[in-house]
């Protein structure tokens, strides 16, 4: 059988994760993350469900700020679920190629291992898992793809010694009051629907998935905090949607910048530019320096004139499937 043919993959180790509920009311939410942006703590990977009344969150940072972020939660009055000894996965590019990301979570079915959290930027997948699971996992992804970079989960090991991650968040301040993108982009007439996966994200969106069936393109995927039950939210383009019709029609977005993985607080302006404009945020990502976004499809002048107000835009590009 043929192997995809990806760039490679990358782990972020000694990490932790939070995942919580919050209330669906903008303060707490711009709040959270106010304090986080306050404490120069950076988050390499979030993901922000709305559903119904509630927001769902994960997070992960580096574990150093493991007290700081239980004194944040606690004093804002938020549960929350708190894992340690984890590490983010990455591979890439997934070139919105639905084979490429069952063929990545049939890996943890495999070894029956599922991840925490699961969520994508532009190119890549990435998720959060058991640090203890990571060598299994290595391997698996050998099983399904080949690299450029290495052949064989030994070559990968050898090209670790050394480093302790191969790629390290570096905490970064920024000064300047619209922080620069290298550019906007969008697409239109995608459908969006919230997969109950029975708090096993790989099993629930695998091969025998309907809601991947015939599918020729994802532009966002993410899952909801496992205390929501860990639901799948994912995007695919409304011609493929050929189960139901009513899902919701959505636009998704994505922009990076310089830094944006290593600078604390982008991810808070973001949700405050959209909150305050009285924007509906529908879900959110942030991994591999990329913020990935969906909202109704009817509010696409609104939001590129409310992140233009914000952000520093060069360029803003509308793609298509």
């Amino acid at each position: 059988m043929p192997f995809n043919r990806l760039g490679g993959f990358k782990v972020l180790k000694g990490v932790a994760y939070v995942c919580a509920i919050l209330s669906n009311e903008s303060a707490q939410l711009i709040g959270l993350f106010d304090n986080i942006a306050y404490n120069k703590i950076n988050l390499p990977f979030i993901t922000c469900v709305s559903k119904e009344k509630i927001w769902g969150l994960n997070i992960a940072f580096e574990e150093i700020h493991l007290n700081k972020i239980k004194d944040i939660f606690n004093s804002a009055n938020i549960e929350y679920d708190l894992y340690n000894n984890c590490s983010i996965l990455s591979i890439f590019p997934h070139r919105k190629d639905p084979e490429i990301l069952l063929d990545f979570l049939d890996i943890f079915n495999e070894q029956k291992t599922p991840p925490y959290a699961i969520a994508s930027s532009p190119s890549a997948i990435s998720v959060i898992i058991k640090a203890d699971a990571l060598n299994g996992i290595t391997e698996g992804l050998f099983s399904k793809f080949s690299f450029s970079a290495y052949r064989t989960p030994e070559d990968w090991m050898l090209s670790q010694k050394g480093k302790e991650t191969l790629y390290k968040e570096v905490v970064a301040s920024f000064q300047e009051k619209r922080p620069k993108v290298y550019g906007l982009e969008y697409i239109n007439e995608q459908s969006a629907v919230n997969i109950d996966n029975g708090l096993d994200i790989a099993k629930h969106l695998s091969r025998s998935s309907k809601y991947l069936l015939n599918t020729s393109a994802f532009h966002f995927i993410c899952s909801s905090p496992l205390k929501m039950g860990g639901d799948i939210f994912i995007t695919i383009p409304t011609n493929d949607d050929t189960l139901n019709k009513n899902w919701m029609q959505v636009s998704v977005f994505s922009m990076s910048g310089p830094h944006f993985g290593d600078r604390y607080g982008i991810a808070r302006l973001l949700i405050d530019t959209l909150l305050r404009e009285k924007l509906k945020l529908l879900a959110m990502n942030c991994t591999i320096a990329s913020l990935s976004w969906v909202v109704h499809s009817k509010e696409i002048k609104r939001i590129i004139k409310g992140i233009g107000y914000h952000f520093d835009i060069p360029t803003i590009r509308c793609l298509t499937d």
